[in-house]
This record gives C-alpha cells, structure tokens and sequence, in this order.
C-alpha cells in the first residue's frame, strides 16, 4: 500500500517494515500516540492526522456519559440533572469547545484549564477561565479530559486530583 487511514490502529516498526510502499499514515482524528513517530521518519514516511474531524461525535459522548452517570446509568432509581451542576474542562481545544457549548445548553456552569489557550479566549466563549488544572478539580462535580497522551499529561491524573473534587 502507498496510504494508510486509521482511526486507533497502532502504526509502529512491524508495520512500517511490513509496509515497503507507504508513504503516507493518516490518523482520522486528533493526536498521533497510536502512531511511532520516530519509526515513520525513519521509513521516510509522513504522518498526519485530522483534529476536529471528531470533535462534535466525541463531545456528544461525553455529554451522553455526563448523563449516564447523573441518572445512575439508570439503573430504575431517581438521579439528578447536569443543570446547575459544574463542569471542568481538562484542555480547551476543538473537542473541549463543542462540550462547552452544549454543557451550557443543558445549564452547567462549566470552567476550562488549559496553559495553551489564552485566559480571553476561553472567556469570550462565555466559559470560566481557571489557572490550574488543581482548581479545575477542586470546582466541578464532572471533569471532561481533552489532553493529548503525551509524556507531559501521561499519569498527570491521580487519586488525589479525582479525590479533590467536591461529592
């Protein structure tokens, strides 16, 4: 093949030495952590991939899920509403966007962390900026990650950042 189109594939040596004719792997989707970098330029092959192509079905899940567990994956008993509830969003990117506005169109309060996007921005989407990812946890009831899987973010999560959140 000269092409490959993936969605979560993994992309890693065995492919590329499988593979003598690629030149090129696309990622439907955003981020490239299924994809061995280092491996593609080695074998001289280009890789991309599509942020935002998936945004609003990935955002529609995550709102689905909010739901799911506020009305206790119904399980036949009363739950709750996401209205008035707060939400953090973990990263404020194409994805984190579009589950903001459809949080406040269900009536949550919702805030964003991210170090990559101005404080304004975030602001003049009508969305509470905060200035850590220590008080994003300390001020939502739910928590919307968006973070690339990167040595950076990986493990960045914990028992005692979940832990802080209010019950």
């Amino acid at each position: 093949v000269d092409a490959i189109i993936i969605r979560s594939d993994i992309i890693d040596g065995e492919v590329l030495d499988a593979a003598k004719n690629l030149k090129i792997v696309v990622r439907a989707g955003a981020g490239y952590d299924n994809i061995d970098l280092a491996s593609a330029t080695a074998h001289h092959v280009v890789a991309m991939n599509t942020p935002g192509q998936n945004s609003n079905a990935v955002a529609e899940l995550a709102i689905g899920m909010m739901i799911y567990q506020a009305r206790n994956q119904f399980n036949g008993k009363s739950g709750s509403e996401l209205m008035g509830k707060t939400l953090g969003l973990h990263a404020y990117g194409n994805v984190g966007r579009r589950v903001a506005a459809l949080a406040k169109a269900f009536g949550m309060d919702v805030f964003a962390y991210d170090p990559y996007i101005s404080r304004e921005t975030i602001e003049a989407d009508g969305v509470k900026w905060v200035g850590s990812v220590e008080e994003l946890y300390r001020k939502c009831n739910y928590v919307s990650l968006h973070i690339p899987a990167t040595s950076e973010t990986k493990l960045s999560i914990n028992a005692s950042l979940l832990n802080s959140m209010p019950m």
